[in-house]
């Protein structure tokens, strides 16, 4: 609702060609949908075996749709986490864990939504 930026780290199958990245840099046709994705920030982080990790920033909250832009260039994602949402990041909090928020973050959060 408030289009905060979300950056998500994905494994995906293969190397990315420079042009499927500029492809999700510019947007892409999503199946279904009726408009292209908004620009998305892409950064190559690291290969293993094969396969690529990548960091992918995008203001949007479609359904599956960091596994959907992946598979519309061609590349299966391996795994995907979100490690930042707004001025929020995972930090090293463990798959399943949760923690309450500092106040400082609330604040954060509220300055970056637009909120008191």
């Amino acid at each position: 609702r408030y289009a905060l930026p979300k950056e998500y780290e994905a494994m995906v199958r293969g190397m990315p060609s420079h042009e499927a990245l500029a492809r999700l840099r510019r947007g892409v046709w999503l199946p279904g949908e009726t408009r292209l994705t908004a620009p998305a920030v892409v950064r190559v982080l690291g290969t293993r075996e094969g396969d690529t990790l990548l960091a992918l920033q995008i203001h949007e909250g479609r359904n599956r749709q960091v596994r959907r832009m992946f598979e519309t260039v061609g590349h299966q994602v391996v795994w995907l986490r979100r490690v930042r949402l707004g001025p929020l990041s995972l930090g090293a909090l463990s798959t399943g864990a949760w923690r309450l928020l500092t106040a400082d973050e609330v604040a954060a959060l509220r300055r970056a939504t637009g909120g008191q």
